[in-house]
């Protein structure tokens, strides 16, 4: 068939009457069907497909009413789902089933699919609209593009660590209210660093750029560009990352996702260096899995982008995330409703070559059930964050706390559950976690700087050396800004497990780098004998006054510690720290994965 769409391409977020045009290479005939569904981000409300918006068929001043005509013919119209791929129903997506009721529309002839009283989807991206004939899905379906709006903010992302004289490929990122890179024009840009010395002049762009910087004196640098100020830079002999990924985000293949292309967003409008664009089991089946298994493959560009392998699942007993070392992996069946369980899932699993984060932990609609020794081979991180909410331990009034959720309007739809089932538990419970952040974004925007990063310290950006930076627990956690986080007892990094005599001396450095002012930085103790709770091994509020030395203001973006405590008994440090300043009203937080000391034997 042919189509004519109308408006062929319109601005984001913009009152908007969509109509589509068929002219039919067959005719319809009483009782034949033709059948329409927007694109998964035109059917959402703002910010979450968790909330869709009502299709309304009979009340013309409604919004969002839908109307299917032709010259000839009347039709029936009704509401009916979508599949996926497996064969299940998408959760929040309708399609519009038109029956013709009377008379025909002959081949040649016009079907008119019609959206009034909208509002264009806030998401910049060519979209489809699917349409059937008869129940048989269209194989070159229309298209709906929306444009991205002025540029609201610039992102300054450059890497986290090099060489002296090394090249470091910075970019540069203008983006609209809604995070998608934007339609706006830079000319004569200077690219500086923090001290002011100019690097590069003569900047033009449209929407984004990158070039090739070099840094020569070793220490933390900063970009500027434009009153926007990079991620801090630590240039050194021996650069090891981080590297910034989003690890668990969705798109428009996900039961309740949208987005046409989040893999794209993240490597090129978030810049990550690693992602996990994964889909949800329920929504594959055994003879789809290879096409994903195929799509994570292609995206995948060693020394650029580390594309992950992986799915997500969701049991009564908690949902987890299974990422894979390589480009193969075995699925669990999702058409075998026998075998829904953690139980059914790990033995799949070689724990060489694949492990599993549980995550949104505490969220009341799925809290985590237990933290049963026998996944330890299997469960190296725990989520400590996401755009749900917070995951480190129950705190039902802090700002980040599944209370306050990622709607953050009036469809506020979470909240913890006060039972043991959160970072900290699982730590007290012997569980021996890393921790990692992932937005959970549902609508093909992975690594915006609110929903949650992780930071995996590798020395080089492939899948092979992100996986085993995660699998070692060399990584840490941030709300999603890019801060630099260094955590050591011993000489040996977050992730460890270290031995210690009675009466030795643990020796304590950590280092934190922030994009804005930090606020606090914190050495969280747990002694794992049983004596006693949660202590602070160290802390320090960072007041106005700590950011003036000798009378000269200086800031507060860095601060280095080093402390010693003597070793009587088994326990373990982790390191958190938090920044003054709110991006988009939320606050910046990252989290260290622990170090455990343990009387006796060799490190690990």
């Amino acid at each position: 068939m042919q189509y004519f769409v109308e408006p062929r391409s319109c601005p984001v977020d913009v009152p908007v009457t969509l109509r589509v045009t068929a002219i039919l290479d067959a005719p319809l005939r009483r009782g034949d069907r033709i059948a329409f569904s927007l694109p998964e981000s035109w059917s959402s409300r703002p910010y979450c497909i968790t909330f869709t918006k009502p299709i309304h068929l009979d009340d013309p001043q409604a919004a969002d009413h839908v109307t299917i005509t032709a010259d000839g013919a009347q039709f029936d119209l009704s509401l009916g789902r979508v599949a996926m791929p497996s064969g299940l129903p998408k959760g929040h997506v309708k399609k519009v089933i038109a029956v013709v009721r009377e008379g025909e529309v002959q081949a040649g002839g016009h079907v008119h699919f019609t959206l009034s009283n909208s509002q264009s989807t806030w998401l910049a991206e060519d979209a489809t609209i699917r349409v059937w004939i008869n129940d048989q899905e269209e194989q070159n379906p229309p298209r709906v593009r929306t444009l991205p709006r002025d540029a609201e903010k610039i992102r300054l992302i450059a890497p986290s660590s090099a060489r002296p004289g090394e090249p470091l490929r910075v970019r540069i990122v203008s983006l609209d209210r809604f995070w998608n890179r934007s339609s706006s024009k830079y000319q004569a840009g200077v690219l500086t660093r923090e001290d002011g010395a100019v690097l590069m002049e003569g900047i033009d762009f449209v929407g984004s750029c990158e070039m090739e910087v070099v840094l020569h004196d070793p220490g933390v640098h900063r970009l500027m560009f434009d009153q926007a100020r990079s991620n801090p830079i630590r240039i050194c002999d021996d650069p090891h990352g981080p590297y910034w990924g989003d690890m668990h985000s969705h798109d428009k293949i996900h039961d309740c996702g949208a987005g046409e292309d989040a893999i794209g967003y993240a490597r090129d409008v978030a810049c990550l260096d690693f992602a996990a664009v994964m889909p949800d089991y329920r929504g594959l089946s055994l003879d789809t899995w290879p096409a994903f298994v195929a799509r994570a493959n292609r995206a995948d560009d060693p020394g650029r982008f580390t594309s992950l392998l992986a799915y997500e699942v969701g049991f009564a007993a908690g949902h987890y995330n299974v990422y894979f070392r390589g480009a193969q992996g075995p699925l669990l069946d999702p058409a075998d409703n026998t075998r829904r369980s953690l139980q059914h899932l790990l033995p799949l699993l070689d724990p060489a070559d694949a492990f599993v984060v549980p995550h949104h932990v505490g969220v009341h609609w799925c809290p985590q059930a237990s933290y049963a020794p026998e996944h330890d081979p299997w469960t190296v991180g725990l989520e400590i964050y996401s755009s749900h909410g917070l995951g480190e331990r129950y705190m039902p009034e802090h700002v980040l706390a599944y209370e306050f959720n990622r709607v953050r309007g009036e469809n506020k739809y979470a909240s913890s559950v006060n039972k043991p089932v959160y970072a900290r538990d699982a730590w007290a419970q012997g569980r021996r976690y890393g921790v990692v952040a992932g937005s959970d974004d549902h609508m093909g925007q992975p690594g915006k700087p609110v929903k949650g990063l992780t930071a995996a310290h590798a020395t080089r950006n492939t899948r092979q050396d992100i996986w085993n930076a995660l699998h070692t627990r060399h990584c840490y956690a941030t709300t999603g800004e890019r801060m630099l986080l260094d955590f050591h007892v011993n000489g040996q990094p977050m992730g460890s497990e270290i031995h210690a005599n009675p009466g030795d001396t643990l020796r304590f450095t950590a280092e934190v780098h922030g994009t804005e002012d930090l606020a606090f930085i914190e050495i969280a103790r747990l002694r794992l004998d049983g004596r006693g709770d949660w202590q602070s091994a160290y802390y320090k509020k960072l007041e106005d006054r700590d950011a003036f030395h000798e009378g000269k203001a200086q800031s507060n973006l860095d601060w280095s510690m080093s402390f010693e405590e003597p070793f009587d008994g088994d326990v373990m440090y982790y390191l958190r720290a938090g920044q003054r300043t709110m991006i988009d009203g939320w606050p910046a937080f990252a989290w260290s994965s622990p170090i455990w000391v343990t009387c006796g034997g060799p490190d690990t």
